[in-house]
């Protein structure tokens, strides 16, 4: 258990984001999370985790620019651990894709993680905290997909981004990793997954371990990062996917 530590996860309302916050608080952390327009599945989400003796506070949040970040972070008082999840894709072929689509995941996906991790380091570093960050990536920023330029290339750069990261800030003992994760039912993909059982059947058919991923496959390796006995890894993305990129190469 890890008591009196507190999490914050960007972009927890639903998806590998809600699996987060419910392993976190489970663990013993008290978590707050975002959500924009998700109302009604972040105060189900925070109600349950609640009635079940569970420190969890759903906060409302648009980072439509810089300063709707600062207003965000000064609205909590201590954080311990921050972690980004929330990331946006968009589908259209390369020939065809536009600048604002292109421009609108990258703020979303790279400028909006690399905004609240600078901020909240140098929170940490006045504070003389030791944080950790914990960036949610994907396969996708090591393997292409069809349609997916976008995409792809934000999470590339959220890797890099967490490298660089990671070695600035070593020399004040905060940590930053990432997790590159595999195909999961939630989020993007649940219609996919709820909708079309052939082809999500053939999908998971590409998958070593036979299963697509769960919030909880997720939400573990963030506490196995988030917990102060492992302070010596940082700079890294750990691939958790169920053995898919090995099929893939």
């Amino acid at each position: 258990m890890c008591l009196d530590k507190i999490a914050l996860v960007i972009g927890g309302c639903h998806g590998i984001g809600a699996g987060i916050v419910e392993t976190m608080a489970k663990t013993g952390y008290t978590v707050f999370f975002s959500y924009r327009s998700r109302k009604d599945e972040a105060v189900a989400l925070q109600d349950r985790l609640c009635s079940e003796g569970l420190s969890v506070k759903a906060m409302y949040g648009d980072f439509a620019d810089e300063s709707c970040i600062n207003n965000f972070i000064n609205g909590i008082t201590c954080i311990d651990i921050l972690i980004v999840s929330a990331a946006i894709n968009h589908k259209e072929a390369f020939l065809s894709y536009s600048i604002e689509a292109f421009k609108e995941i990258m703020k979303n996906n790279l400028f909006m993680p690399f905004l609240f991790c600078q901020k909240i380091a140098k929170k940490w570093i006045d504070e003389g905290k030791k944080g950790r960050v914990i960036f949610i990536s994907s396969i996708r920023g090591e393997t292409p997909q069809l349609g997916r330029l976008g995409y792809c290339c934000s999470k590339a750069s959220l890797n890099m981004m967490t490298k660089c990261a990671a070695y600035e800030l070593a020399s004040y003992g905060i940590t930053v990793n990432a997790i590159a994760v595999g195909l999961t039912g939630l989020g993007m993909n649940k219609h996919l997954a709820l909708h079309s059982d052939d082809k999500w059947r053939e999908r998971e058919e590409k998958i070593p371990l036979g299963r697509t991923g769960q919030g909880k496959d997720i939400g573990n390796t963030v506490v196995f990062l988030a917990d102060e006995e492992n302070d010596w890894i940082t700079g890294q993305v750990i691939t958790v996917d169920g053995g898919h990129l090995l099929k893939t190469f």
